[in-house]
């Protein structure tokens, strides 16, 4: 098959999930539903890649194509896995990270539209989600993203998968480095620890963004940090400010 069944069956446990929601307003009893349901009428004459797309955006999920197989991921919490990399894994090339955003150029609310099941299917606004934190990060100035669902008929799951795209899109931390080709044994998608000290990393969690053999026998990976707890419903990023610090190193002001 050309998507791996181990991923995929985490994405069916994951979905399974029960998670619960605001009260029943009537009887004031607890709510629960699946952490991730896709309903949706595909059309070929939408072409396979966009299908593709609808269907993952009811995960708020990624895919990768690797060793030729798909790997399909779900927006939840991934452990890293494989051998921590570490200073003696590098290879010749340098260290480049990329530059973050200004305050100006990342978003800090999200909204848009989902299929609502309790109308008739009819397109519909989800609650939009503002995060007052980060627009303060943003020197008050809201600036809004539009995260439209398809293939999602609960207002409430169509919120909880923009939000974590808003915190997803606030971690930012991204570089570029060339490893020895040991580092084939890991893949685009997966969740990695590295260590290196001269950038005050101990063991910090990244997920590896592009793998690219290179000619001389190494290995260019474009790594994004990695923070487990912006997948929770309950996550508040006011009270966590900074889930997976940039450095372990002291500041330059602290004497």
């Amino acid at each position: 098959t050309e998507i791996s069944l181990p991923h995929l069956l985490a994405v069916r446990n994951a979905s399974n999930e029960l998670l619960r929601i605001p009260d029943d307003r009537a009887t004031k009893e607890a709510n629960y539903e699946p952490r991730f349901e896709c309903h949706s009428i595909l059309s070929t004459e939408n072409g396979g890649v966009d299908n593709f797309r609808v269907l993952l955006g009811s995960i708020g999920g990624t895919s990768t194509f690797t060793d030729g197989q798909y790997q399909v991921r779900a927006a939840i919490r991934e452990l890293p896995s494989g051998p921590p990399m570490t200073q003696d894994m590098l290879g010749n090339g340098n260290i480049v990270t990329q530059p973050r955003p200004s305050v100006f150029e990342n978003f800090n609310s999200v909204r848009g539209v989902f299929v609502n099941a309790a109308e008739r299917y009819i397109t519909a606004d989800y609650p939009p989600y503002q995060s007052e934190y980060y627009v303060a990060l943003n020197r008050g100035h809201v600036m809004p993203q539009q995260i439209d669902f398809a293939a999602v008929t609960s207002p409430h799951q169509a919120q909880r998968i923009a939000r974590i795209q808003l915190h997803l899109a606030r971690n930012t931390l991204t570089f570029e480095a060339t490893w020895t080709i040991g580092a084939l044994i890991y893949s685009p998608g997966q969740v990695v620890t590295v260590t290196l000290s001269q950038f005050g990393w101990d063991a910090k969690p990244f997920r590896i963004q592009k793998r690219e053999f290179q000619a001389d026998g190494q290995v260019k990976m474009i790594m994004r940090e990695e923070a487990s707890t912006i997948y929770g419903w309950t996550y508040q990023e006011g009270k966590e400010p900074d889930p997976s610090p940039n450095t372990n190193l002291p500041s330059p002001y602290d004497i």
